[in-house]
Protein backbone atom coordinates (compact mmCIF):
# COMPACT_ATOMS: atom_id res chain seq x y z
CA UNK A 1 0.00 0.00 0.00
CA UNK A 2 1.32 3.32 -1.09
CA UNK A 3 1.83 5.90 1.56
CA UNK A 4 -0.40 9.27 1.56
CA UNK A 5 2.08 11.50 1.81
CA UNK A 6 5.93 10.66 2.10
CA UNK A 7 7.01 13.55 4.32
CA UNK A 8 3.92 13.05 6.86
CA UNK A 9 6.00 12.68 10.11
CA UNK A 10 3.51 10.18 11.41
CA UNK A 11 2.84 7.66 8.44
CA UNK A 12 2.78 4.27 9.41
CA UNK A 13 5.21 2.17 7.19
CA UNK A 14 4.30 -1.19 8.36
CA UNK A 15 2.23 -1.66 5.36
CA UNK A 16 4.66 -0.61 2.41
CA UNK A 17 7.75 -2.29 1.67
CA UNK A 18 11.28 -0.89 1.80
CA UNK A 19 11.74 -0.81 -2.01
CA UNK A 20 8.68 0.54 -2.66
CA UNK A 21 9.31 3.27 -0.36
CA UNK A 22 12.39 3.84 -1.36
CA UNK A 23 11.44 4.54 -4.99
CA UNK A 24 9.31 6.87 -3.62
CA UNK A 25 11.43 8.73 -1.27
CA UNK A 26 14.85 8.55 -3.76
CA UNK A 27 13.09 9.52 -6.82
CA UNK A 28 13.86 12.97 -7.14
CA UNK A 29 17.20 13.39 -5.69
CA UNK A 30 18.30 10.13 -8.21
CA UNK A 31 17.13 12.43 -10.55
CA UNK A 32 18.68 15.61 -9.90
CA UNK A 33 22.10 13.68 -9.10
CA UNK A 34 21.86 11.85 -12.34
CA UNK A 35 21.78 8.31 -11.21
CA UNK A 36 20.81 5.17 -12.88
CA UNK A 37 17.21 4.33 -11.05
CA UNK A 38 17.30 0.76 -12.92
CA UNK A 39 20.18 -0.21 -10.79
CA UNK A 40 18.87 1.59 -7.44
CA UNK A 41 16.30 -0.67 -7.40
CA UNK A 42 18.04 -3.57 -7.83
CA UNK A 43 20.12 -2.38 -4.97
CA UNK A 44 16.74 -2.00 -2.82
CA UNK A 45 15.82 -5.02 -3.47
CA UNK A 46 18.59 -6.65 -2.07
CA UNK A 47 18.73 -4.10 0.79
CA UNK A 48 15.70 -5.45 1.42
CA UNK A 49 16.16 -8.70 1.60
CA UNK A 50 19.54 -8.48 3.98
CA UNK A 51 17.46 -6.94 6.54
CA UNK A 52 16.68 -10.20 8.84
CA UNK A 53 12.90 -10.66 8.95
CA UNK A 54 13.04 -12.91 11.70
CA UNK A 55 13.91 -9.90 14.26
CA UNK A 56 10.75 -8.38 15.98
CA UNK A 57 12.53 -4.65 15.41
CA UNK A 58 15.56 -4.50 13.40
CA UNK A 59 14.05 -5.53 10.17
CA UNK A 60 13.13 -3.64 6.88
CA UNK A 61 9.92 -2.18 8.13
CA UNK A 62 12.61 0.30 10.95
CA UNK A 63 14.67 0.39 8.19
CA UNK A 64 11.66 2.29 6.23
CA UNK A 65 10.25 4.12 9.16
CA UNK A 66 14.01 5.59 9.56
CA UNK A 67 14.05 6.35 5.71
CA UNK A 68 10.92 7.70 6.01
CA UNK A 69 11.85 9.93 9.21
CA UNK A 70 14.65 10.97 7.24
CA UNK A 71 12.54 12.23 3.91
CA UNK A 72 10.37 14.86 6.22
CA UNK A 73 13.14 16.02 7.37
CA UNK A 74 14.80 16.63 4.82
CA UNK A 75 11.40 18.67 3.18
CA UNK A 76 11.79 20.99 6.29
CA UNK A 77 11.93 24.62 4.58
CA UNK A 78 14.95 25.06 7.72
CA UNK A 79 17.14 21.53 6.51
CA UNK A 80 16.43 22.29 2.67
CA UNK A 81 18.08 25.95 2.92
CA UNK A 82 21.53 23.83 3.71
CA UNK A 83 21.62 20.62 1.99
CA UNK A 84 22.83 19.90 -1.23
CA UNK A 85 21.71 17.36 -3.45
CA UNK A 86 24.35 15.42 -2.54
CA UNK A 87 23.42 15.81 1.15
CA UNK A 88 20.67 14.51 0.94
CA UNK A 89 21.42 11.84 -0.60
CA UNK A 90 24.18 10.98 1.98
CA UNK A 91 21.17 11.34 4.54
CA UNK A 92 18.60 9.18 2.48
CA UNK A 93 21.21 6.41 1.70
CA UNK A 94 22.58 6.50 5.69
CA UNK A 95 19.08 6.08 6.20
CA UNK A 96 18.15 3.04 4.72
CA UNK A 97 21.08 0.93 5.46
CA UNK A 98 21.75 1.99 8.74
CA UNK A 99 20.79 -1.38 10.09
CA UNK A 100 21.29 -3.83 7.11
CA UNK A 101 21.71 -7.23 8.34
CA UNK A 102 21.39 -6.52 12.48
CA UNK A 103 21.73 -9.81 13.99
CA UNK A 104 18.77 -8.67 16.51
CA UNK A 105 21.48 -8.56 19.40
CA UNK A 106 22.89 -6.20 20.68
CA UNK A 107 26.98 -5.37 20.13
CA UNK A 108 28.04 -5.65 23.79
CA UNK A 109 26.38 -9.82 23.51
CA UNK A 110 28.36 -10.10 20.43
CA UNK A 111 31.86 -8.71 21.94
CA UNK A 112 31.00 -10.74 25.26
CA UNK A 113 30.50 -13.73 23.11
CA UNK A 114 32.97 -13.45 20.41
CA UNK A 115 35.38 -16.28 21.54
CA UNK A 116 32.57 -18.51 22.66
CA UNK A 117 32.75 -20.62 20.08
CA UNK A 118 29.36 -22.66 20.57
CA UNK A 119 27.76 -19.59 20.97
CA UNK A 120 29.05 -18.39 17.76
CA UNK A 121 28.33 -20.85 15.80
CA UNK A 122 24.70 -22.35 17.01
CA UNK A 123 23.36 -18.30 16.45
CA UNK A 124 25.10 -17.61 13.15
CA UNK A 125 26.85 -15.12 13.90
CA UNK A 126 30.21 -15.45 12.27
CA UNK A 127 29.98 -12.72 9.96
CA UNK A 128 30.01 -10.11 12.47
CA UNK A 129 33.31 -11.31 13.48
CA UNK A 130 35.42 -10.96 10.17
CA UNK A 131 33.96 -8.13 8.39
CA UNK A 132 36.39 -5.76 10.47
CA UNK A 133 38.24 -5.51 13.34
CA UNK A 134 36.39 -2.47 15.38
CA UNK A 135 35.26 -2.86 18.35
CA UNK A 136 34.59 0.63 18.99
CA UNK A 137 30.69 0.93 17.20
CA UNK A 138 30.84 -2.51 16.04
CA UNK A 139 27.68 -3.71 14.49
CA UNK A 140 27.46 -0.05 13.26
CA UNK A 141 30.86 -0.28 10.85
CA UNK A 142 29.08 -4.04 9.70
CA UNK A 143 26.52 -2.04 8.27
CA UNK A 144 28.73 0.22 6.63
CA UNK A 145 31.27 -2.34 5.47
CA UNK A 146 28.07 -4.62 4.08
CA UNK A 147 26.20 -1.91 2.80
CA UNK A 148 29.28 -0.66 0.92
CA UNK A 149 29.82 -4.23 -0.31
CA UNK A 150 26.41 -4.32 -1.88
CA UNK A 151 26.73 -1.03 -3.32
CA UNK A 152 29.80 -1.43 -5.44
CA UNK A 153 28.97 -4.56 -6.88
CA UNK A 154 28.18 -3.92 -10.57
CA UNK A 155 24.52 -4.70 -10.93
CA UNK A 156 23.96 -2.54 -7.73
CA UNK A 157 25.85 0.61 -8.33
CA UNK A 158 23.63 3.39 -9.46
CA UNK A 159 25.99 6.18 -8.25
CA UNK A 160 28.31 5.57 -11.22
CA UNK A 161 27.12 9.58 -11.96
CA UNK A 162 29.47 10.92 -8.86
CA UNK A 163 33.03 12.08 -9.75
CA UNK A 164 35.54 10.79 -7.55
CA UNK A 165 35.38 13.79 -4.90
CA UNK A 166 31.77 13.66 -4.48
CA UNK A 167 31.97 9.75 -3.99
CA UNK A 168 34.63 9.64 -1.83
CA UNK A 169 32.78 12.40 0.30
CA UNK A 170 29.33 10.49 -0.05
CA UNK A 171 31.00 7.19 1.55
CA UNK A 172 33.09 9.30 4.12
CA UNK A 173 29.75 10.86 5.29
CA UNK A 174 27.83 8.20 5.19
CA UNK A 175 30.07 6.12 7.54
CA UNK A 176 29.92 8.92 10.14
CA UNK A 177 26.01 8.93 9.77
CA UNK A 178 25.70 5.07 10.68
CA UNK A 179 28.34 5.25 13.27
CA UNK A 180 27.04 8.07 15.03
CA UNK A 181 23.71 5.82 15.43
CA UNK A 182 25.55 3.89 18.11
CA UNK A 183 23.90 4.76 21.63
CA UNK A 184 26.80 4.30 23.01
CA UNK A 185 28.22 7.67 21.55
CA UNK A 186 24.83 9.06 21.58
CA UNK A 187 25.64 11.76 24.74
CA UNK A 188 28.70 13.19 22.78
CA UNK A 189 27.24 13.77 19.72
CA UNK A 190 24.20 15.83 21.26
CA UNK A 191 26.71 17.82 23.42
CA UNK A 192 28.59 18.55 20.08
CA UNK A 193 25.48 20.14 18.62
CA UNK A 194 24.50 21.86 21.27
CA UNK A 195 27.75 23.61 21.59
CA UNK A 196 27.36 24.68 18.21
CA UNK A 197 24.13 25.75 18.38
CA UNK A 198 25.16 27.85 21.31
CA UNK A 199 27.50 29.83 19.45
CA UNK A 200 24.95 30.87 16.75
CA UNK A 201 27.04 29.90 13.69
CA UNK A 202 25.87 29.80 10.81
CA UNK A 203 25.46 25.30 9.90
CA UNK A 204 25.03 25.86 6.54
CA UNK A 205 28.63 27.42 6.17
CA UNK A 206 30.43 25.30 7.90
CA UNK A 207 30.65 21.28 6.48
CA UNK A 208 31.50 20.25 10.11
CA UNK A 209 28.69 21.72 11.65
CA UNK A 210 26.50 20.73 8.89
CA UNK A 211 27.79 17.11 9.27
CA UNK A 212 27.01 17.07 13.41
CA UNK A 213 23.73 18.65 12.17
CA UNK A 214 23.24 15.38 9.85
CA UNK A 215 24.60 13.09 12.61
CA UNK A 216 21.37 14.85 14.92
CA UNK A 217 18.69 13.96 12.47
CA UNK A 218 19.65 10.26 11.53
CA UNK A 219 19.73 9.81 15.24
CA UNK A 220 16.21 11.52 15.47
CA UNK A 221 15.31 9.34 12.76
CA UNK A 222 16.54 5.81 14.22
CA UNK A 223 15.11 6.38 17.81
CA UNK A 224 12.30 8.95 16.83
CA UNK A 225 9.02 6.25 17.24
CA UNK A 226 8.40 7.60 20.86
CA UNK A 227 7.59 11.12 18.83
CA UNK A 228 4.96 9.51 17.05
CA UNK A 229 1.35 8.58 17.68
CA UNK A 230 0.81 6.50 20.46
CA UNK A 231 -0.68 3.66 19.19
CA UNK A 232 2.01 3.68 16.78
CA UNK A 233 4.99 4.34 19.24
CA UNK A 234 3.32 1.63 20.87
CA UNK A 235 3.43 -0.68 18.47
CA UNK A 236 7.11 -0.23 18.18
CA UNK A 237 8.36 -0.33 21.63
CA UNK A 238 6.56 -3.42 22.21
CA UNK A 239 8.61 -5.22 19.33
CA UNK A 240 11.58 -3.35 21.00
CA UNK A 241 10.67 -5.55 23.98
CA UNK A 242 10.27 -8.61 21.84
CA UNK A 243 13.56 -8.17 20.51
CA UNK A 244 15.04 -7.59 24.23
CA UNK A 245 13.50 -10.80 25.68
CA UNK A 246 14.87 -12.72 22.63
CA UNK A 247 18.43 -11.55 23.91
CA UNK A 248 17.69 -12.22 27.41
CA UNK A 249 17.02 -15.84 26.45
CA UNK A 250 20.03 -16.10 24.59
CA UNK A 251 22.02 -14.49 27.48
CA UNK A 252 20.39 -17.36 29.80
CA UNK A 253 21.47 -19.79 27.57
CA UNK A 254 25.13 -18.84 26.88
CA UNK A 255 25.85 -16.37 29.62
CA UNK A 256 24.95 -18.02 32.76
CA UNK A 257 27.30 -15.34 34.83
CA UNK A 258 25.66 -12.54 33.03
CA UNK A 259 22.41 -10.61 33.92
CA UNK A 260 19.40 -10.91 31.35
CA UNK A 261 18.97 -7.46 29.42
CA UNK A 262 15.17 -8.14 30.46
CA UNK A 263 14.59 -9.57 34.33
CA UNK A 264 11.07 -8.84 34.55
CA UNK A 265 8.15 -7.17 33.00
CA UNK A 266 9.20 -3.61 33.40
CA UNK A 267 8.53 -2.25 29.84
CA UNK A 268 6.86 0.91 31.18
CA UNK A 269 9.88 2.03 33.12
CA UNK A 270 12.59 1.49 30.56
CA UNK A 271 10.11 3.56 28.23
CA UNK A 272 9.61 6.41 30.80
CA UNK A 273 13.86 6.59 30.78
CA UNK A 274 14.43 6.25 27.92
CA UNK A 275 12.27 8.94 26.86
CA UNK A 276 13.41 11.33 29.56
CA UNK A 277 17.20 10.49 29.00
CA UNK A 278 17.60 10.13 25.55
CA UNK A 279 15.09 10.93 23.28
CA UNK A 280 13.30 14.15 24.86
CA UNK A 281 16.81 15.81 25.23
CA UNK A 282 17.56 15.37 21.60
CA UNK A 283 14.43 16.28 20.12
CA UNK A 284 14.25 19.36 22.48
CA UNK A 285 17.92 20.25 21.21
CA UNK A 286 17.19 19.84 17.63
CA UNK A 287 14.14 22.19 17.59
CA UNK A 288 15.88 24.76 18.36
CA UNK A 289 16.51 24.03 14.86
CA UNK A 290 14.01 22.91 13.25
CA UNK A 291 10.60 23.34 13.85
CA UNK A 292 9.57 20.23 15.89
CA UNK A 293 6.69 21.75 18.06
CA UNK A 294 3.98 18.33 17.34
CA UNK A 295 7.11 16.11 17.61
CA UNK A 296 7.67 17.42 21.10
CA UNK A 297 4.45 17.35 22.42
CA UNK A 298 4.07 14.16 21.41
CA UNK A 299 6.76 13.01 23.23
CA UNK A 300 5.66 14.51 26.52
CA UNK A 301 2.06 12.77 25.97
CA UNK A 302 3.88 9.73 25.43
CA UNK A 303 5.91 10.27 28.35
CA UNK A 304 2.82 10.73 30.71
CA UNK A 305 1.02 7.42 29.28
CA UNK A 306 4.30 4.97 30.23
CA UNK A 307 4.36 6.84 33.64
CA UNK A 308 0.66 6.71 34.65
Amino acid sequence: MALRETNNWSNDTFNVSLATLAAQVFADVLTRVGADKDKFNEFVKSVEKSYNSENPYHNAFHAGDVLQSAYFFTQQQEIKEILSDLDVLTLLFAALVHDIDHPGLSADFLLRIEHNTEAVQELKLNRYFTSHNNRRNFLEHYHVVFACDLLFQEKHNFLQCLNDNDLLLFTGRVTDLILSTDMADHDLHLSEFQKILSTNSDIGKNDIYKLSLMKIIIKACDIGHPAKPLEMHKKWSGLVMNEMQIQSEKQRLFESGQLPLMEHNNDKKINAEFLKLKVIPLFETLSQYVSLEIQVKQLYENLYYWES
